[in-house]
């Protein structure tokens, strides 16, 4: 909800219980469902209170003024002169009769019999009959029923003694199936004719059939709504909020809202969550009106924010909805990625202090708007036309924002722009990720020709330091491979943030494979035990490859994280060992379906059990090095065209000797560099200027990779010690597991007279000042 809407809480909040016995009247007919809702918290004899205090304030008087007004019409248009045939009383007495109120009096004592026995049987069966429903539908079906039998019966007492063959003949079971299907269906939407019919006749079941349709579609009440056409219909005054069971359509209140809707958008997205909440009839058009406002909202913003179009962003946005009338106002997977999208990258452009960087930035949010509208043609889902004002508005909005970053730019003497990526995964959508996205060549031929030429699947481990792209391989995964004939889908530690069901982890990367082939979603979750919710999920990843003839490459990234999927398989030990035994067959009897991790860590050193290397014999491995000499070097000096800052003499060089290559370092050291140059300003930079960059920015106690390798990879005590006596250059034994650890994972090598040191020389340097 919008914090700047106005507050209208009593308008869109409906009590939890009836405030008055005359409100539980009213719920009875127009909210039964907060009827039912409050039936959970009252017991029987709180339903037997309430159902008396209605009965003898409210329909008791009822009764009495129908009877009043029968007995004066039948006295006024002198029914029982003109048929006599449906009176059982001598109409001698009642010709003798000279003045109306005489004749009125006569009539009333004639008929008070079956005014009093209707009360009585009202009173009585009701009572009993609905506190009895109550133990079967819930009290609060039972309170609806008890009081619509009351009614029911008060007001066919009325004819008792008016029609000759009410004797439980045709007459009685008509009027008495009416006025009770009228009731009940007006109370709680009960249908039955056929039921009544078979328990109280023909007749009664023609009359229950009859009267429920009436009162079902709100006919009784319809006049009423349609003499609002006269008045004045807005968000804040319609049927819709006193009423929850309108079927008909009433259009001319669906403009006045729609009309208002594009007023005041704050107080129609609050409309639209209570229709959401309270009006189950009306969801179709509290969709309608959600898109016209959040459509209006959108084409009054002056600049492009994402926290403005967020503020107003429609429900599939925000949220996982499988309402089934949703589905004809929800635009295509497609259209909410593409506009996804442009969010992302305005938002990237919103926090972006170069200027330069803003622009290219914006520029390419505006090729993504022209992407979207290209998409949005095409769109057949309902509200789509309130967008298309929307494009036509965002798009002279970015040109504007677009012309006014020029000018800054035009202003501001820099020596270059910076294309850097620091402490971000590259990937092919983002400004220069192609040009800074080296050397994975090697990584693409070993996989293709691993999965090209295996008959049964192994499973595939990507593993690599932290910090070293491994994330951006991923990236660029389904760029390096053939789209025609691979899908890769991707699921992560952080996007999980620490889900702990294994089955939520299938579901995700369930929908993450649907996505990729544009199919329909599924109507039902994998089940929340493990081992049948990978049976179901590996059969509709066999089913999809299948079909479309590509094969699936599920990755699992970081998987090895605190809260990763590892972790998610250690809450049940014994059904994680289970479910990976499940994997592991599933990978042999098949080379369709790709399963491939990746982290940091190999399967032998994870912690805790399940025990990974049991299941896990045919493990591939593909190791994520750092950059070469040569990469290091051109990443350094031409990481993009026309970038312009120049080095003094050996500083790239020395560069990659402090690095080795290694993608964080280089890039967090470049893109200081550069944001150092384009301040000062000042080109070329010299040694005294990284100098400066490596003490201020680089060496930091908080600084990645560094903390990573210290707190994550040395947790314990005997491999902080080994680190710590290999950076003083003291002999360590090379059979101990923590150094052997440390050669596997190629944190540490040895120098031509077979000492061991760091690999990288920074970390040396940063384990040397914070490494105690």
């Amino acid at each position: 909800m919008n914090q700047d809407a106005p507050d209208y809480e009593a308008i869109f909040t409906k009590p939890t219980a009836p405030r008055s016995d005359w409100e539980t009247f009213k719920w009875m007919f127009f909210e039964p469902s907060l009827l039912q809702k409050y039936s959970r918290e009252i017991t029987r004899k709180e339903a037997a209170v309430r159902f008396l205090k209605v009965y003898f304030f409210f329909i008791t008087p009822l009764i009495l003024l129908c009877w009043l007004l029968f007995v004066t019409g039948l006295t006024w248009v002198d029914v029982p002169t003109k048929h006599p045939e449906f009176f059982k009383f001598d109409l001698t007495d009642w010709s003798a009769l000279s003045d109306f109120i005489s004749k009125w009096i006569f009539l009333a004592k004639t008929l008070a019999f079956g005014l009093a026995v209707g009360l009585a049987l009202g009173l009585a069966l009701g009572l009993t009959f609905g506190l009895a429903a109550g133990l079967i539908f819930g009290l609060a079906a039972g309170l609806a029923f008890a009081l619509a039998l009351g009614l029911s019966l008060g007001l066919a007492g009325l004819a008792y003694s008016l029609i000759f063959s009410l004797a439980f003949g045709f007459g009685l079971a008509l009027i008495f199936g009416l006025i009770l299907s009228l009731v009940v269906a007006l109370a709680f939407g009960l249908g039955g004719g056929l039921g009544f019919s078979l328990a109280f006749g023909l007749a009664g079941g023609l009359g229950f059939i009859t009267g429920f349709h009436i009162a079902h579609f709100r006919l009784l009440f319809h006049p009423f709504y349609w003499l609002g056409i006269l008045g004045k219909q807005n968000l804040t005054s319609n049927p819709y909020l006193h009423d929850e069971g309108i079927w008909l359509p009433l259009p001319w209140v669906k403009l006045a809202l729609l009309k208002h809707a594009k007023e005041q958008p704050a107080l129609a997205l609050q409309l639209v969550n209570f229709l959401l909440r309270y009006r189950k009839l009306q969801r179709g058009l509290a969709y309608e009106i959600e898109h016209t406002a959040v459509a209006s909202h959108w084409q009054r913003l002056l600049r492009l924010n994402v926290d403005a179009i967020y503020r107003y962003a429609p429900s599939f946005f925000t949220a996982d909805n499988d309402d089934s009338t949703l589905e004809k106002w929800r635009p295509s997977v497609r259209w909410q990625e593409k506009i996804s999208a442009l969010l992302e990258y305005l938002l990237v452009a919103e926090s972006q202090t170069a200027v330069v960087l803003k622009k290219q930035y914006l520029k390419q949010c505006a090729e993504l708007l022209s992407d979207f509208e290209a998409i949005h043609l095409r769109e057949t889902f309902k509200g789509r036309d309130a967008y298309f004002p929307v494009i036509e508005h965002w798009q002279k909005i970015l040109d504007n924002q677009i012309r006014e970053v020029n000018q800054e730019v035009e202003r501001i003497h820099s020596v270059t722009l910076n294309p850097y990526s620091k402490g971000n995964a590259l990937s092919p959508d983002t400004v220069n990720g192609n040009n800074l996205f080296l050397e994975r060549e090697d990584l693409k031929s070993e996989l293709l020709l691993k999965i090209q030429t295996s008959a049964t699947m192994p499973t595939f481990l990507i593993l690599g330091q932290r910090r070293t792209g491994k994330t951006s391989l991923l990236n660029f995964l389904s760029q390096l491979l053939d789209k025609s004939r691979y899908a890769v889908a991707v699921i992560d530690a952080q996007s999980m943030s620490g889900e702990l069901s294994v089955s939520n982890w299938l579901n995700i990367l369930r929908e993450r494979v649907i996505i990729l082939f544009d199919v329909p979603h599924p109507e039902y979750l994998l089940p929340l035990d493990w081992l049948e919710a990978w049976e179901m999920f590996a059969n509709s990843m066999m089913e999809l490859a299948k079909k479309f003839q590509r094969k699936i490459i599920l990755v699992m990234d970081e998987y090895d994280e605190t809260f990763g999927f590892h972790n998610a398989l250690r809450q049940d030990p014994e059904r994680g060992a289970q479910l990976l035994a499940r994997i592991r067959a599933f990978s042999q009897r098949q080379n369709e379906v790709v399963l491939l991790f990746v982290g940091a860590t190999g399967f032998r050193d994870l912690l805790g059990e399940p025990s990974w290397t049991k299941y896990f014999v045919q493990i591939h491995i593909f190791r994520v090095e750092y950059l070469s000499r040569a990469g290091s070097l051109h990443l350094i000096t031409h990481p993009v065209p026309d970038f312009r800052l120049q080095y003094a003499d050996g500083l790239p060089e020395r560069i990659w000797e402090l690095t080795q290559g290694h993608p964080h370092l280089l890039h967090s050291i470049c893109s200081d560099l550069v944001d150092y140059a384009n301040i000062v300003p000042k080109n070329p930079v010299d040694h005294a200027d990284l100098d400066k960059i490596l003490a201020e920015k680089t060496l930091q106690s908080d600084e990645q990779p560094f903390v990573g390798f210290w707190s994550e990879f040395c947790q314990s005590a005997s491999m902080r010690e080994a680190v710590l006596h290999i950076i003083h250059h003291r002999p360590v034994d090379k059979s101990l597991p923590e150094v052997r650890r440390l050669l596997d994972y190629k944190y540490v090598v040895e120098n031509a007279e077979g000492m061991l040191r760091m690999r990288v020389p920074l970390f040396e340097q940063w384990l040397l000042k914070f490494g105690y």
